[in-house]
């Protein structure tokens, strides 16, 4: 295919004069709207004549990456980001043409002079796509994948985020959408219930604090004399015995 050529040529039996005349009738259809329809919705629209061949593409359709994508940003166990705080994003891809125990064969083209299997590139752009902040290569093969990324907020504010989802072997199926939240600067956390085993706890003094209360000088305490020094101090008592005789 040609970078202008139509997408709806990535299916068999599709050359330009079918796809003109398909058009006519179904301006506004996309090839991803296309592969989301039911079957007999497709049958109806008639772009194959020979049942044969809509056969062909209804096996086709399946093995093209026909994705539902799911963003959520998130601090576990809270229900504010403020800075500092640890904020993870999760990315979900869902494959609608798979069950869950099936996965995403090889990619269904002749033109590939080998086996290969569809990869995404995810892109991470300002609003305005001008600053690309990261990218990172997804190997997606089961029905639905989950991507997690972490970062550290360091500052308040709202912040946007678009992230690309591109396919590296179809076309017509990339997606992109908008990661946007705010950043308080300090935020007032609820109080945890602690029980009354829990305030007692807290009441004692830790360990530390109990050593140095026991000896302030930070010495050894009577009780901690070692065994070289409790049989000196033995030895001199029975010496001053001795002479005392």
């Amino acid at each position: 295919m040609w970078y202008d050529d139509e997408d709806f040529m990535q299916l068999p039996y599709v050359d330009y004069e079918r796809v003109k005349n398909f058009k006519k009738k179904n301006k506004n259809v996309s090839l991803e709207q296309y592969c989301r329809l039911t079957t007999e919705e497709r049958r109806a629209m008639a772009l194959y004549e020979d049942p044969k061949q809509f056969e062909d593409c209804e096996k086709t359709i399946k093995s093209f990456p026909v994705i539902d994508v799911n963003c959520t940003v998130e601090v576990e166990g809270e229900k504010d980001i403020a800075v500092g705080d640890l904020l993870t994003i999760k990315i979900q891809v869902t494959h609608l043409h798979l069950n869950d125990k099936q996965s995403l064969g090889f990619v269904h083209s002749n033109k590939f002079p080998y086996l290969k299997k569809s990869s995404w590139y995810m892109v991470l752009t300002d609003p305005d796509d001008n600053i690309m902040m990261g990218m990172d290569k997804l190997v997606i093969g089961e029905k639905v994948h989950v991507k997690e990324m972490k970062e550290r907020m360091t500052r308040p504010g709202t912040i946007e985020i678009y992230f690309h989802l591109k396919n590296d072997s179809y076309r017509g199926f990339d997606k992109k959408q908008s990661i946007k939240f705010t950043v308080l600067k300090e935020v007032s956390r609820q109080a945890l219930d602690y029980n009354d085993e829990d305030l007692d706890a807290q009441k004692a003094p830790s360990l530390m604090q109990s050593m140095m209360e026991m000896n302030p000088d930070g010495g050894a305490s009577d009780d901690e004399l070692s065994e070289d020094e409790t049989a000196n101090a033995s030895k001199k008592a029975a010496d001053e015995s001795k002479k005392q005789k």
